[in-house]
C-alpha cells in the first residue's frame, strides 16, 4: 500500500526524491530497506542513505556498465577485476567531510530538512561543491559493495526482483483505480498533490477491500478441510482488476470530477464496493484458483525432476 505520496516534476530525476518517503513516512510501519528502478539511485543517494540507515537496493538496468570502484589502486581482483575500473575510493575525502555529512544527517532525521532538498543543492559537480563529492565519493564505495552482493547472492536478486514488481503491481493498480480522466488536467500544483493523494487513497482502501475477501474465502475453504500452503497463498495478489467492466464505466448519481472533495471519492467507491462493481473473491473461484496454482506447482517438480 501507499503510506506516502509526493509529487515531483516531469523530467525530474527520481533518485533526489526517493529518499522522502522514508523520512517524512509517519505510520507505525517503518521500514529500513528501499527499491526502486534505476532512476531510484545514484552515487550521492547511496551515500546519503547510508548515513540515514537505510539500506537502498534498487532494480538497476545494465548494472555491469557502471563503474565498480577498487579501494586502492593496488587492488586485483580473480574473475572480476575487469568489472572494476581504474579509479580508487578516496578515503582521504571521506575522512575530511564526514562530521559535515554526519550533520547533514542528524539534521534530516530531525526534521530540519528534507532529503530532497540537500540532493537538489548536491546535485552539482562544481569543484566548489566539496560535499558533494563527498557523497558521491561514499556512495561509490556503498554501491559498489551492493553491486557485489547482487551478483554474488541469487536470492537477493529474487528479493529485489519481487519487490520492485510489487512496487508496479500497485502503480498499475493504482492507474487502474484513478477515474474521473485520464490525465491530471490541474495546473495548480496541490491541486495535482490532491490528486495523486487521493488516488493512493483510495487504491488502499480497494487493495484492503480485496484482502479482506481473500481472508474470508481461504478461511471458508480451510475450514472445509482443504489443505493451504505458504506456497499456494503466495500466488495471490489483492492487486485485482475487473475483467468483465472497469471503473471507467461505472457512473454513480452524484457526478464525480477530478478535483472533487476527499468524501466525493471515498462515496463513490463506497458505491461501487455495495453494487459489487469491483471484483469479488469468492470461495468458489479461490478454490479453482489454488487448484491450478498447486498443478503448476507438480508440474514444475516433475520438470526439474526430468532435468536432474
Amino acid at each position: 500500500i501507499a503510506l506516502f505520496s509526493h509529487f515531483i516534476p516531469c523530467g525530474a530525476w527520481e533518485a533526489i526524491y526517493i529518499l522522502d518517503g522514508l523520512t517524512k513516512n509517519k505510520s507505525d510501519i517503518q521500514p529500513d530497506i528501499l527499491h526502486g528502478d534505476t532512476q531510484a539511485q545514484s552515487a550521492p543517494v547511496y551515500g546519503l542513505a547510508f548515513l540515514l540507515g537505510i539500506k537502498l537496493m534498487p532494480r538497476i538496468r545494465n548494472w555491469k556498465d557502471l563503474k565498480w570502484f577498487r579501494p586502492t589502486p593496488q587492488d586485483v581482483y580473480k574473475n572480476i577485476d575487469e568489472l572494476f575500473t581504474k579509479e580508487a575510493i578516496d578515503w582521504d575525502l571521506i575522512a575530511c567531510h564526514l562530521p559535515d555529512m554526519l550533520q547533514i544527517a542528524q539534521s534530516i532525521r530531525a526534521g530540519r530538512i528534507s532529503p530532497s532538498t540537500i540532493l537538489r543543492k548536491l546535485g552539482t559537480a562544481s569543484r566548489k561543491n566539496k560535499l558533494y563529492f563527498a557523497f558521491r565519493e561514499l556512495g561509490r564505495v556503498i554501491r559498489t559493495t551492493f553491486l557485489l552482493e547482487y551478483i554474488g547472492d541469487e536470492d537477493l536478486r529474487r528479493i529485489i526482483q519481487a519487490a520492485q514488481n510489487k512496487c508496479e503491481g500497485f502503480n498499475q493498480f493504482a492507474q487502474w483505480v484513478y477515474f474521473g480522466a485520464d490525465t491530471i488536467t490541474e495546473n495548480v500544483r496541490d491541486d495535482q498533490l490532491k490528486i495523486i493523494k487521493y488516488n493512493h487513497l483510495i487504491a488502499n482502501l480497494v487493495i484492503f477491500h480485496n484482502c479482506h475477501s481473500i481472508t474470508q474465502a481461504l478461511k471458508e475453504l480451510e475450514a472445509e478441510g482443504m489443505k493451504l500452503t505458504p506456497e499456494l497463498i503466495a500466488g495471490f495478489s489483492p492487486y485485482r482488476t475487473v475483467s468483465s467492466q472497469s471503473l471507467r464505466t461505472v457512473r454513480a448519481e452524484r457526478a464525480l470530477s477530478t478535483t472533487g472533495g476527499l468524501w466525493d471519492y471515498v462515496w463513490n467507491v463506497g458505491v461501487m464496493l455495495d453494487s459489487g462493481r469491483l471484483y469479488a473473491f469468492t470461495k468458489e473461484s479461490l478454490r479453482l484458483a489454488l487448484i491450478a496454482q498447486e498443478t503448476i506447482q507438480q508440474m514444475m517438480l516433475a520438470y526439474q525432476h526430468l532435468r536432474a
